[in-house]
């Protein structure tokens, strides 16, 4: 036992905390007592005079089970007037045991065939003379009791899942095994997580529109066969927002959805290795270590795109989603955003896999993106502009990063967007000590564009631009490491942002 555990329940002053913590740890011991109702605590969190602390009923069989409990944190000088005391006065309340005989014989008349059992709980150590003269009052009135000394409570606080978990939230102890509650925080700590990968800004994110096809991707990956369903589409096109909204509606709805950095991938021999690596970064034990019926473990991989070798992070993936069970028990499934260039549908690779592929915005939902930004602008000019954005999700995206710049300004811009992400990005990059001016970065790219459009070569290698007439390839080494508007993509073919 952990002696710190012992150090915490003695200390603890507030009967209300005491009466939630006792609440929460019944619980946790067996389930049963989910039942129960804290009687004796008002909205505020503060107790309040009541014949029953806590009650409850729970049906066993054709008979209901009548529960109920009293706390105390009182000491043991005083614990045995607090429990057993018949001489009621204004100092000197009824003992809690005789309060609930007395609410016992008086229920017993409505519910004669019922049971019925008392529960004392407090925050001391056992005092078996206490303990043995309750025991004798409770058999000479004919009720059930069962007292709950401080031994009990650290009994669940140290060994239980669940009770880790509570002596974590109460007291600040590290958590050793995994419970679902753990594990649902882990959830939504990746999902925070995630969200901060894709924006600076997670209130920005959260105010994302949903797509008109979310409901039909989300039932797509929810009730297919396979394990593994690919996101597909551009670079820009939405993939990894919809991929959160995911995670956020599933979640919502109390699933166990989990956000998978593919860097765990590279440090793992299966896809229950990756988990768990998340995973003990808040206990010692593993996923096949908890004692539960988890249901369902929803898994989003993102973002493959920037990882040193995406074709291979991605065929990786494919061989891991092969199981169709993690640790063979727990059922899984897996939804990963992919560029649309990385997808061979005639590789058997992918034929065990479910794909989507999203492409532009409807209007509804592009116009509905810029308002969420842009709230100054009339449905006209929200048309106009969307218009000359091509309801592309990624320009929009470029659009709204834009702010304090005037209206008129505004529908010019958005008929030359990708010129002014282009500009910020370099002068980003100049601030940065760059070895080269604004205007160079410009004229390099400038030349690289006229030389690739003259040989209608789309698909340029990096020999390719180092054989370029008057073009330092050093300046445009630069612009592919940022990979911002252009980047390799490992097998020495440059790819173009958008």
């Amino acid at each position: 036992m952990n002696r710190d555990t012992y150090y915490h329940i003695e200390k603890i002053t507030d009967p209300a905390l005491f009466e939630q913590l006792v609440t929460e740890l019944l619980i946790a011991y067996d389930k049963r007592y989910l039942c129960l109702n804290n009687m004796g605590i008002n909205v505020q969190g503060k107790t309040i005079k009541a014949p029953i602390d806590v009650s409850g009923v729970v049906q066993e069989n054709d008979i209901s089970h009548f529960l109920y409990i009293e706390n105390t944190i009182t000491d043991l000088k005083s614990l045995k007037n607090k429990w057993l005391n018949e001489n009621e006065t204004d100092n000197n309340p009824l003992g809690d045991l005789i309060k609930a005989i007395n609410k016992v014989n008086s229920d017993k008349k409505d519910f004669p065939n019922d049971k019925f059992t008392i529960y004392l709980a407090c925050n001391r150590r056992k005092d078996d003379a206490i303990d043995k003269e309750v025991r004798k009052k409770a058999q000479a009135e004919n009720v059930q009791v069962e007292i709950y000394w401080q031994e009990f409570w650290v009994q669940i606080l140290d060994n239980n899942p669940d009770g880790q978990y509570i002596r974590n939230k109460y007291f600040g102890i590290a958590q050793e095994r995994l419970s679902m509650d753990l594990l649902n925080n882990i959830c939504e700590n990746s999902l925070y997580y995630y969200g901060l990968s894709q924006s600076n800004s997670i209130e920005k994110l959260e105010k994302s529109v949903e797509r008109e096809e979310f409901s039909t991707i989300l039932d797509s990956f929810l009730e297919c066969s396979n394990v593994l369903t690919i996101l597909g589409g551009i670079s820009g096109s939405g993939k990894s927002n919809i991929c959160y909204q995911i995670l956020k509606k599933l979640q919502t709805k109390k699933e166990l959805a989990l956000w998978l950095s593919p860097k765990y991938l590279n440090e793992s021999d299966c896809i229950e290795n990756a988990i768990d690596i998340i995973i003990k970064k808040y206990c010692v034990e593993s996923l096949q270590d908890i004692n539960s019926n988890l249901g369902c473990l929803y898994i989003v991989i993102d973002d493959i795109n920037s990882t040193q070798n995406p074709q291979k992070t991605l065929k990786t993936i494919m061989s891991f989603s092969q199981k169709n069970k993690l640790y063979g028990i727990f059922n899984y499934k897996i939804i990963c955003p992919v560029w649309s260039e990385l997808i061979d549908l005639e590789n058997n690779d992918f034929k065990n896999a479910n794909y989507i592929s999203i492409g532009k915005m409807s209007k509804t939902n592009a116009m509905q993106a810029l308002k969420t930004v842009h709230t100054g602008l009339s449905d006209i000019q929200i048309d106009d502009i969307v218009y000359n954005l091509d309801y592309d999700p990624y320009l929009i995206g470029l659009f709204n990063q834009l702010e304090n710049i005037s209206k008129l300004n505004l529908i010019e811009i958005s008929k030359n967007i990708q010129f002014e992400f282009l500009k910020n990005i370099i002068e980003d990059i100049c601030s940065t000590n760059s070895a080269f001016l604004y205007h160079e970065y410009i004229d390099n790219l400038f030349k690289m564009s006229i030389n690739l459009l003259a040989s209608r070569n789309f698909s340029p290698t990096i020999s390719d631009v180092k054989e370029m007439q008057g073009i330092d390839f050093s300046c445009i080494r630069i612009l592919i490491q940022n990979k911002k508007f252009i980047r390799d993509d490992q097998k020495g073919n440059i790819i173009f942002r958008h």
